[in-house]
């Protein structure tokens, strides 16, 4: 079997400092949900106090803790922008990075995969590669080597070199021996990159998307109990699109990728 192998050292990059300062400080207050005790008495869980405040905007009872947060954000009006507008990267930052890789047996004969498993590109020819029912043996697509059916994950692509590409979740289930149509109801959600530009693969039809800047390093966020597939800009942290909640009806969703021409496309760390 063909393979490319990496060079270079990948570079680590900072996150933006103010997004820094809001997470440490979203982790400081650790606000959580109240919950109702035995006793009838709605508590605050963080401070096992009576939750004694009604809040008419939200229609839900809230604690002290809650009540001095939101004074402090009507007196700052900074960081409740910064918080408003990092408010779904914030959901999705504290859970752990998901170590993947990309899985071989799913491999188009046309897509290299380096010695690690973490990079693919795509050649004009083919390998000769053993036969099995989870190769996608006509669109040059690879699954990565870890399905989900529970949790919140999240995995960071470096994408290099212009053409094709698309990067998202599929089911387990799509089929691997035809033409596959990246929408959700096939059981693909895709941000792809063609001639034409960036678009999410939504059905019925594709939704063009206009990016002030073009990302490098894109950040896959899977919520599978939600439905929710977002994706990032993993260095600015600016949300891209975020899909409309779907069920994955209890089946396994695995990181999908495709790509064609010069693109590449590289897992990370």
């Amino acid at each position: 079997m063909s393979r490319c192998r990496e060079t270079g050292a990948q570079k680590t990059l900072r996150p933006n400092r103010e997004l820094a300062n809001v997470i440490e400080a979203a982790k400081s207050l650790n606000l959580q949900r109240d919950r109702e005790m035995d006793g009838g008495e709605n508590l605050c869980e963080k401070h096992q106090e009576p939750v004694k405040l009604f809040c008419q905007d939200d229609k839900r009872l809230i604690c002290m803790l809650e009540k001095k947060f939101s004074e402090f954000t009507q007196k700052n009006p900074s960081i409740k922008e910064l918080l408003e507008k990092f408010q779904d990267f914030l959901e999705f930052e504290f859970p752990l990075t998901t170590q993947m890789t990309l899985d071989p047996e799913t491999a188009n004969a046309g897509l290299y995969l380096s010695e690690d498993c973490k990079l693919v590109r795509w050649e004009d020819c083919e390998q000769d590669l053993p036969s099995n029912p989870r190769r996608f043996t006509f669109d040059p697509c690879v699954l990565g080597s870890r399905g989900f059916m529970s949790g919140c994950h999240h995995w960071d692509v470096e994408v290099h070199r212009e053409g094709f590409w698309g990067i998202g979740v599929a089911k387990e289930s799509v089929p691997r021996d035809r033409v596959l149509f990246l929408n959700p109801d096939v059981g693909v959600w895709a941000l792809c990159h063609n001639q034409n530009g960036y678009m999410a693969m939504t059905s019925p039809d594709p939704t063009p998307l206009t990016l002030h800047i073009v990302p490098k390093r894109i950040r896959i966020c899977l919520d599978y109990e939600e439905g929710r597939v977002v994706f990032f800009d993993a260095e600015s942290k600016e949300r891209i699109f975020a899909f409309p909640p779907a069920s994955f009806q209890g089946e396994r969703v695995f990181p999908f990728f495709v790509v064609i021409f010069d693109a590449q496309l590289k897992l990370l760390p």
